[in-house]
């Protein structure tokens, strides 16, 4: 045994031995440009080093296209503001606000931001009911931004993956009580009072209360489709989080590589029903945070969608995927990532991890250009998997 975590559809190539010398192949194998600090490359596929320099400070947001940052108009939708890289701003029916790998920062390790987050710390709500974290990479759990989060108390629950609590505890000093560690298919319930008869979400406790933690693989015959016993609060709304798989791995130094789990998000918003003798409606987000498809054919996503899914909105990532050979097991193509929001049975995706870092050898425009004629060849998927600005907000489908 490593000690480490695996995915355990592909554990010989996550066991934490190999990645440093093929990341070092990668950087040093090719050209002076890259060893020497390669920028980005352009359009005609050349390195041009300091391609891209911000046009606005850093740690501030800029210019909104937002509309506000309040729920969607009809309280049965589903609303992402795309603040930059893999952070999304995720306002639930019920009231319920969700922030997914906060970055507010000027770099993600030694890697430059190029383009500013459309929001601030201190243009988001005043209550985020949960900040999910799926996993510790430096462009997904960025130091600074966690603590400018816990200066400003929004964040009233931190949900991570297996490890990740130590660390921000360590690091950051966030207090363990607002933090709910998770391992693949367990899952966690908030809930909010809702005051009086008046069943409007306005209505709806501002503070969340967890509920508990349920393995969503328990066997029981009184449990929902997600796993979580049947609740008898119908005067409550209610969020289950449920901690899912991922192709992916762990590391912040090259001492650490895979001490820490990764994963990606099933959220399901369930609202207080005016009628108790109706069934209760939910409403499913799915963030699927850094993710490849798993090699010979493993239904991975597919597994997802049957247990947790439909949803009728999913973030999924479309960049850093070249070169092919070195992140092929860590990033999904574009086709890919159509190919996720199929199997994961996602009404409507938006594409994340893109045109923010410059990650990996693929010209920063080229994935959402992909991602074009990928649509473009399946008609069907035109209206369903979109590509927004940052600062742009998109709604699940009514």
């Amino acid at each position: 045994e490593t000690g480490r975590f695996v995915n355990p559809w592909l554990s010989e190539s996550t066991n934490g031995e190999s990645g440093l010398w093929n990341f070092l192949r990668w950087k040093v194998g090719g050209s002076w440009e890259r060893l020497v600090g390669r920028g980005a490359k352009n359009e005609n596929g050349e390195y041009q080093r300091g391609a891209r320099t911000p046009s606005a400070p850093l740690l501030s947001s800029m210019e909104t296209r937002t509309n506000g940052l309040t729920h969607a108009e009809n309280k049965e939708r589903i609303k992402l503001t795309w603040i930059g890289h893999s952070t999304t701003l995720v306002q639930l029916p019920g009231n319920f606000t969700v922030i997914t790998d906060p970055h507010f920062s000027n770099y993600a390790g030694p890697v430059r931001r190029h383009n500013p987050p459309a929001l601030s710390v201190e243009d988001l709500p005043d209550v985020v009911d949960c900040a999910l974290i799926s996993h510790d990479h430096m462009d997904h759990l960025d130091y600074w931004s966690i603590l400018s989060l816990i200066d400003s108390d929004k964040v009233k629950h931190w949900i991570v993956p297996l490890g990740i609590k130590a660390w921000l505890i360590d690091k950051t000093g966030l207090a363990p009580e607002k933090i709910i560690e998770l391992e693949w298919w367990e899952g966690v319930r908030l809930s909010k009072v809702v005051r009086g008869d008046d069943i409007d979400e306005s209505n709806a406790k501002l503070i969340p209360e967890v509920e508990g933690l349920v393995k969503s693989h328990k066997d029981t015959s009184k449990t929902t489709r997600d796993g979580f016993p049947n609740s008898s609060h119908r005067s409550k709304n209610e969020l289950v989080v449920t901690c899912a798989p991922a192709q992916h791995w762990c590391s912040r130094t090259p001492f650490d590589r895979n001490r820490r789990l990764w994963c990606s998000f099933a959220v399901r918003a369930t609202l207080v029903c005016a009628d108790n003798r109706l069934e209760r409606k939910a409403h499913s987000f799915y963030f699927a945070g850094d993710t490849a498809l798993p090699p010979n054919g493993f239904p991975l996503h597919r597994q997802i969608g049957d247990r947790l899914g439909p949803f009728d909105l999913a973030a999924i990532p479309i960049g850093a995927y070249e070169p092919e050979w070195f992140m092929r097991e860590t990033h999904c193509n574009p086709a890919e990532a159509v190919e996720i929001h199929t199997s994961i049975r996602a009404k409507r995706s938006v594409a994340i991890h893109h045109n923010t870092f410059d990650l990996s050898d693929e010209p920063g425009l080229e994935p959402q250009r992909r991602l074009n004629e990928v649509i473009l060849e399946s008609p069907n998927t035109m209206e369903d998997f979109r590509v927004i600005e940052q600062g742009d907000s998109i709604q699940s489908p009514t």
